[in-house]
Parts: structure tokens; C-alpha cells; sequence
């Protein structure tokens, strides 16, 4: 059995009830969240490209108004 498997697949191998393997299921991910280690970031970050979205690009606000689509 490996570790990424869900309730139901827990309950399956070890016949467990379903209440049971989510009560297991559940302090086992508190405890993994309570030993994940605090990360803490700094420095400089770059930035080489901006999104626009189709039809947007340019002066204004890239929609034309129903005058001037005929």
C-alpha cells in the first residue's frame, strides 16, 4: 500500500470502517501539516513577460463598440 491512496481505498485494503479511516486519515495530514517547516522567502524577483488577454493589446480598452464593428 502505498501513500498516495484515498479513504476508500484505505478502507478497502485494511477493512476498516469509513469512519475509522477518515478519523486516521485525518490526524495522519495534521500531523505531516504540523512538521512541514515554515519557508521564508526574500531576494529580488524578475518578471520577463506580462499576460495580456486576445484582443486587448494596445491603446484603449481593446472592445469595440457595436458603431464601429460595421
Amino acid at each position: 500500500m502505498g501513500l498516495n491512496l484515498s479513504n476508500l481505498q484505505v478502507v478497502r485494503e485494511l477493512g476498516l470502517n469509513n469512519d475509522d479511516a477518515q478519523q486516521m486519515a485525518r490526524r495522519l495530514r495534521s500531523g505531516i501539516a504540523d512538521k512541514k517547516p515554515v519557508i521564508v522567502l526574500e531576494g529580488e524577483v524578475g518578471c520577463g513577460e506580462v499576460y495580456v488577454a486576445a484582443g486587448h493589446k494596445g491603446s484603449g480598452s481593446g472592445k469595440k463598440s457595436p458603431e464601429k464593428l460595421a
